[in-house]
């Protein structure tokens, strides 16, 4: 066993590339100081300091059944076929590159206590396994992560955010809600400033506040609807009735706070309200860039008609988010489809 600290951590641990690894938080940057081809599992805490899109990026790599969560994890293990590393050091920037914290560990090459560490390593992966049994609960708790460090950038706290910029290509998708999808027909909303100024007084000082002088954008859904803070929203106007207009208004709408019953909709009861402000900081990258060729990609899967969970209903009946995300995946996978094609 011998001591390894600072700007030696990061070498020390390329040589012992790991195969295991059990770690508090996952950076962004995690591909920066491990060997993929021998990565084979990971053991992460899904609690705020870790990155939900670096936990995704894993995912994607490995699969769920090779990303498991431990809510209380603190430790920080390597664990390579014939060395281990074992300190305070996070898979991230921080914890590896040496210039951000001052980081200490050992490297363990004897072969007793490499067994030790693997044992102790199958235990954290039953725990896991009790914790969250599914990839379902997967899915859901790293969906919560994006809502929980939303909560902390709000309160001034500096959480990591994707800055990277990636094509439909190129994006794999982890969950069913990585984004929301919704339509929207027109810009006007009939805010309920009363319940407004009672959530976010900060915002809305007094009664005369205008939310669309403080809002970028803002669209409005149903009160079951499942649509949280610190998500990105893909948008695009509707036509008239159930047509697709030949070309259509796409973007992405990062969402920094919902209200519920911050509308007043009597006739479809459109009344939880999702906002993203006004010169809104520190919000990152949208999951993905969108062109030409992404837009009329989306015309054409929208046109086709095969997800009607994504379109306004013909009969003009309430329609819910909640319903496309069982096929956003399945949604996400045929758009890609036709923008490569």
């Amino acid at each position: 066993m011998r001591l390894t600290h600072r700007t030696q951590v990061k070498e020390e641990l390329r040589a012992v590339a790991p195969q295991l690894i059990a770690v508090a938080y996952v950076g962004l940057d995690w591909r920066s100081f491990v060997a993929l081809d021998a990565l084979e599992e990971v053991i992460v805490s899904p609690t705020a300091g870790s990155s939900p899109d670096g936990i995704a990026d894993l995912v994607s790599e490995l699969g769920w059944e090779c990303v498991h969560f431990v809510n209380e994890l603190h430790a920080k293990i390597y664990i390579g076929k014939n060395a281990a590393a074992v300190g305070s050091f996070n898979l991230s920037a921080n914890g590896l590159s040496g210039h951000a914290l001052v980081e200490a560990g050992y490297i363990v090459e004897s072969p007793h206590e490499l067994n030790e560490l693997r044992t102790f390593y199958a235990e954290l992966k039953t725990l896991a396994q009790r914790q969250y049994p599914t990839a379902t609960l997967k899915e859901r708790q790293l969906s919560k992560l994006k809502e929980i460090n939303n909560k902390l950038a709000k309160a001034g706290l500096n959480v990591p955010r994707s800055t990277t910029s990636r094509t439909l290509a190129e994006y794999v998708p982890t969950t069913s809600t990585d984004f929301y999808c919704s339509y929207y027909e027109g810009d006007y909303v009939n805010f309920n400033q009363a319940a407004l100024q009672k959530q976010a007084p900060q915002k809305f000082v007094s009664h005369d506040t205008d939310p669309n002088d403080l809002t970028k954008m803002h669209l409005t859904f149903l009160e079951k609807d499942d649509v949280h803070s610190g998500h990105w929203m893909l948008t695009w106007k509707a036509g008239e009735g159930t047509e697709i207009p030949a070309t259509l208004e796409v973007g992405w709408m990062y969402i920094n706070d919902v209200f519920p019953n911050g509308a007043v909709d009597e006739d479809t009861s459109y009344t939880k309200l999702a906002v993203q402000w006004k010169g809104a900081r520190g919000i990152g990258a949208p999951p993905f860039t969108i062109g030409k060729v992404e837009k009329a990609a989306l015309r054409e899967l929208l046109v086709a008609g095969t997800f009607p969970e994504f379109l306004p209903h013909p009969d003009r009946e309430q329609w819910s988010l909640n319903k496309t995300f069982r096929r956003f995946k399945e949604f996400v996978e045929a758009w890609k489809k036709l923008a490569v094609k």
